[in-house]
Protein backbone atom coordinates (compact mmCIF):
# COMPACT_ATOMS: atom_id res chain seq x y z
CA UNK A 1 0.00 0.00 0.00
CA UNK A 2 2.93 2.34 0.43
CA UNK A 3 4.57 1.84 -2.58
CA UNK A 4 2.21 4.33 -4.65
CA UNK A 5 3.41 6.79 -1.81
CA UNK A 6 7.03 5.74 -2.25
CA UNK A 7 6.56 6.47 -6.13
CA UNK A 8 4.21 9.93 -5.80
CA UNK A 9 7.32 11.36 -3.33
CA UNK A 10 9.83 10.53 -5.61
CA UNK A 11 11.67 8.40 -3.15
CA UNK A 12 15.08 7.39 -4.54
CA UNK A 13 16.27 4.46 -2.01
CA UNK A 14 14.02 1.65 -0.46
CA UNK A 15 15.22 -0.30 2.22
CA UNK A 16 13.40 -3.63 1.51
CA UNK A 17 13.64 -5.80 4.94
CA UNK A 18 13.06 -9.46 4.70
CA UNK A 19 12.09 -11.94 7.30
CA UNK A 20 12.86 -15.26 6.13
CA UNK A 21 11.49 -17.65 3.59
CA UNK A 22 8.51 -15.86 1.18
CA UNK A 23 9.39 -12.43 1.83
CA UNK A 24 10.92 -11.31 -1.27
CA UNK A 25 8.42 -10.69 -3.75
CA UNK A 26 10.40 -10.73 -6.80
CA UNK A 27 7.13 -8.82 -8.67
CA UNK A 28 7.90 -5.93 -5.85
CA UNK A 29 11.30 -5.37 -7.07
CA UNK A 30 10.62 -5.38 -10.41
CA UNK A 31 8.12 -2.25 -9.76
CA UNK A 32 10.35 -0.69 -7.35
CA UNK A 33 13.41 -1.20 -10.58
CA UNK A 34 10.90 0.20 -13.02
CA UNK A 35 10.38 3.31 -11.15
CA UNK A 36 14.22 3.56 -10.72
CA UNK A 37 14.41 2.77 -7.18
CA UNK A 38 17.53 1.42 -5.68
CA UNK A 39 16.72 -1.19 -3.22
CA UNK A 40 18.90 -1.95 -0.36
CA UNK A 41 18.10 -5.78 0.92
CA UNK A 42 18.01 -6.55 4.25
CA UNK A 43 16.88 -9.71 5.78
CA UNK A 44 16.46 -10.24 9.31
CA UNK A 45 17.50 -13.85 8.86
CA UNK A 46 20.13 -13.50 6.05
CA UNK A 47 21.53 -16.61 4.49
CA UNK A 48 23.64 -17.45 1.52
CA UNK A 49 20.16 -18.10 -0.29
CA UNK A 50 17.93 -15.46 0.13
CA UNK A 51 21.42 -12.98 -0.30
CA UNK A 52 21.62 -14.74 -3.62
CA UNK A 53 17.51 -14.63 -4.62
CA UNK A 54 17.60 -10.86 -3.85
CA UNK A 55 20.93 -10.55 -6.04
CA UNK A 56 18.55 -12.20 -8.93
CA UNK A 57 15.08 -10.68 -8.31
CA UNK A 58 17.47 -6.68 -8.37
CA UNK A 59 18.29 -5.84 -5.11
CA UNK A 60 21.16 -2.85 -5.53
CA UNK A 61 22.77 -3.48 -2.58
CA UNK A 62 22.67 -6.97 0.39
CA UNK A 63 22.99 -6.53 4.14
CA UNK A 64 24.30 -8.77 6.13
CA UNK A 65 23.03 -8.60 9.79
CA UNK A 66 24.74 -10.35 12.39
CA UNK A 67 23.61 -11.56 15.79
CA UNK A 68 25.46 -8.22 17.46
CA UNK A 69 22.71 -5.80 16.18
CA UNK A 70 20.66 -4.33 18.59
CA UNK A 71 16.53 -4.68 18.72
CA UNK A 72 15.50 -7.35 17.11
CA UNK A 73 18.13 -9.84 16.37
CA UNK A 74 18.28 -12.76 13.55
CA UNK A 75 17.25 -16.20 14.52
CA UNK A 76 20.94 -17.46 13.41
CA UNK A 77 23.02 -16.46 16.53
CA UNK A 78 25.96 -15.76 13.65
CA UNK A 79 27.95 -12.87 14.65
CA UNK A 80 28.55 -9.85 12.37
CA UNK A 81 31.96 -11.41 11.49
CA UNK A 82 30.51 -14.75 10.87
CA UNK A 83 27.52 -13.94 8.45
CA UNK A 84 29.53 -10.94 6.35
CA UNK A 85 32.14 -12.96 4.31
CA UNK A 86 29.26 -15.95 4.15
CA UNK A 87 27.26 -13.41 2.16
CA UNK A 88 30.05 -11.13 0.81
CA UNK A 89 31.05 -14.65 -1.07
CA UNK A 90 26.99 -16.04 -2.09
CA UNK A 91 27.10 -12.69 -4.27
CA UNK A 92 28.33 -12.10 -7.12
CA UNK A 93 27.64 -8.28 -8.78
CA UNK A 94 26.26 -6.24 -5.85
CA UNK A 95 27.96 -4.79 -2.58
CA UNK A 96 27.38 -5.76 0.28
CA UNK A 97 27.34 -3.94 3.50
CA UNK A 98 27.49 -4.95 7.55
CA UNK A 99 24.84 -4.44 10.52
CA UNK A 100 24.93 -5.20 13.49
CA UNK A 101 27.97 -4.06 16.59
CA UNK A 102 29.76 -1.65 14.24
CA UNK A 103 30.05 1.50 16.56
CA UNK A 104 33.34 3.12 15.82
CA UNK A 105 35.93 3.27 13.16
CA UNK A 106 37.60 0.01 13.86
CA UNK A 107 34.41 -2.12 13.52
CA UNK A 108 34.24 -0.62 9.99
CA UNK A 109 37.53 -1.23 9.60
CA UNK A 110 36.91 -4.72 10.31
CA UNK A 111 33.82 -5.76 8.11
CA UNK A 112 35.83 -3.88 5.26
CA UNK A 113 38.45 -6.35 5.62
CA UNK A 114 35.68 -8.95 5.13
CA UNK A 115 34.91 -7.83 2.19
CA UNK A 116 31.90 -5.29 3.30
CA UNK A 117 32.14 -2.47 1.22
CA UNK A 118 29.78 -0.40 3.55
CA UNK A 119 28.18 0.09 6.89
CA UNK A 120 24.72 -0.16 7.67
CA UNK A 121 24.20 1.59 11.31
CA UNK A 122 20.92 1.98 13.45
CA UNK A 123 21.49 1.83 17.12
CA UNK A 124 24.64 4.18 17.18
CA UNK A 125 22.65 6.81 15.72
CA UNK A 126 20.27 6.55 18.35
CA UNK A 127 22.25 9.09 20.37
CA UNK A 128 22.94 11.76 17.85
CA UNK A 129 22.35 15.74 18.51
CA UNK A 130 19.16 14.93 15.91
CA UNK A 131 17.42 12.20 17.20
CA UNK A 132 14.58 13.43 19.29
CA UNK A 133 15.11 10.57 21.94
CA UNK A 134 15.62 12.35 25.39
CA UNK A 135 18.62 13.50 26.16
CA UNK A 136 18.39 11.08 29.51
CA UNK A 137 18.79 7.71 27.77
CA UNK A 138 21.56 9.12 24.47
CA UNK A 139 23.40 9.42 27.51
CA UNK A 140 22.65 6.20 29.09
CA UNK A 141 23.35 4.60 25.84
CA UNK A 142 26.95 7.17 25.10
CA UNK A 143 28.21 5.94 28.70
CA UNK A 144 27.40 1.98 28.31
CA UNK A 145 29.27 -0.65 26.41
CA UNK A 146 28.26 -3.87 24.80
CA UNK A 147 28.66 -5.62 28.61
CA UNK A 148 25.27 -3.71 30.03
CA UNK A 149 23.93 -4.61 26.91
CA UNK A 150 21.01 -7.41 28.02
CA UNK A 151 19.66 -10.31 25.83
CA UNK A 152 15.82 -10.85 26.47
CA UNK A 153 13.97 -13.41 24.35
CA UNK A 154 10.27 -12.50 23.25
CA UNK A 155 9.20 -15.54 20.95
CA UNK A 156 10.16 -15.95 18.21
CA UNK A 157 13.10 -13.69 18.43
CA UNK A 158 15.72 -12.43 19.97
CA UNK A 159 16.57 -8.87 21.19
CA UNK A 160 19.46 -6.90 22.71
CA UNK A 161 18.94 -3.66 24.63
CA UNK A 162 19.96 -1.52 27.64
CA UNK A 163 18.26 -2.53 30.46
CA UNK A 164 15.41 0.69 31.99
CA UNK A 165 11.89 0.82 32.68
Amino acid sequence: AILPVIKEEGVKVVVYTGYGDGSLKPALFDELKSAGITIIYRDINPTPENSRRAEQAGADIIVATGFDEGGPLPGTALGTFTIVPLIVDAVQRVPVMAAGGITDARGARAVHALGAEGVFAGSVFISTIESRVPDSVKAKIVAANGLDLRLFRTLPDYYRALPGK
